[in-house]
């Protein structure tokens, strides 16, 4: 009998222990900022400045520094495109097609289109190994009919403005 009362003050100890300490869902995890979803602290925003070691051994001291503003918006703007694509990539595992009036595709047009407006065209259009948006539209018109009429429309206004650039130009002084 003694060990079984044992064994039930263990248990009702046990029980007494669980109800204190608060069970975590992914939901409470997610909303506390531990789950992977959540944007986490970068390494610029950590303050360290202890010395690190490198991948040969050697002890190297590294000052961080805090990334300007315009680093912080060209991070806020790549995240959001990589929302978008996640979504899409969702939406098309999900669905066979995904037709191109859906807010998904609306959303995504304009994630890339606020990118492209900040000058993050080079390093993106880079994935299409070449690193001009006029390769990006030849790429296109390979298959659209409209990305052809849009290239060639493009190569005659290039072509109209390299001719004009032969011609003398007129110098307007102005006296006040």
């Amino acid at each position: 009998m003694l060990g079984s009362e044992r064994s039930l003050d263990e248990q009702q100890t046990s029980q007494r222990c669980r109800r204190l300490k608060p069970r975590h869902s992914s939901v409470v995890e997610w909303i506390n900022g531990l789950s992977d979803n959540n944007a986490k602290q970068t390494e610029w925003e950590r303050t360290c400045s202890s010395p690190r070691l490198t991948r040969h051994g050697s002890v190297v001291s590294v000052d961080e520094t805090v990334p300007d503003e315009a680093t912080k918006h060209r991070n806020q703007l790549l995240t959001a495109l990589k929302k978008e694509v996640k979504v899409i990539m969702e939406e098309a595992v999900t669905k066979r097609q995904i037709d191109i009036n859906s807010p998904y595709v609306t959303s995504l047009c304009v994630a890339v289109e606020n990118c492209l407006m900040d000058g993050l065209r080079r390093r993106m259009l880079g994935l299409f190994g070449s690193r001009t948006s006029l390769a990006l539209l030849h790429t296109i018109a390979k298959t659209s009919p409209i990305a052809e009429q849009v290239l060639s429309k493009t190569q005659e206004i290039i072509s109209g403005i390299l001719v004009d650039e032969h011609l003398p130009v007129p110098i307007r002084e102005g006296y006040e």
